[in-house]
């Protein structure tokens, strides 16, 4: 009984945020939550989810706003939500923001520029350099 009464809060809760997107002037889609099925598990994974971002703006603002909609309590809490959504750790640990220590660029990748855009959807008060020491700081 009580797994009922979650299920059915859960899909309230997410009609809610469905009419807010909408009200924001977001277009609403029907495979809002569909937009990454799971985190990329590859260096290939990642350079064709970002070729896609680069190519298909539609898919892109569906990308922003799923992973504005993830939320967290603060800049690092969102950043850490999203990049979970993204990513593997194993895959993460294979990049640092600026490629220190033999490993490949973060911040050229498009799928950088995104992170940026989602959590600004997050917390319009947050700075880039907030977003970037959180991703440079991130436990991955």
């Amino acid at each position: 009984m009580k797994l009922d009464s979650l299920t059915e809060m859960q899909s309230e809760m997410m009609a809610l945020q469905r009419r807010m997107l909408a009200s924001m002037g977001a277009a609403v889609v029907e495979d809002f939550y569909d937009v990454i099925k799971r985190p990329c598990n590859s260096i290939q994974e990642l350079e064709e989810l970002c070729k896609r971002l680069e190519e298909d703006t539609t898919y892109k603002k569906k990308m922003i706003l799923y992973l504005s909609s993830l939320g967290g309590t603060n800049t690092g809490d969102c950043i850490r939500r999203i990049m979970r959504k993204l990513e593997t750790n194993q895959l993460w640990s294979m990049y640092s923001m600026k490629g220190r220590k033999g490993k490949r660029f973060v911040k050229d990748l498009a799928i950088c520029r995104m992170i940026f855009k989602a959590q600004k959807r997050c917390d319009k008060n947050a700075n880039s350099c907030e977003v970037e020491d959180s991703i440079r700081t991130s436990p991955w």
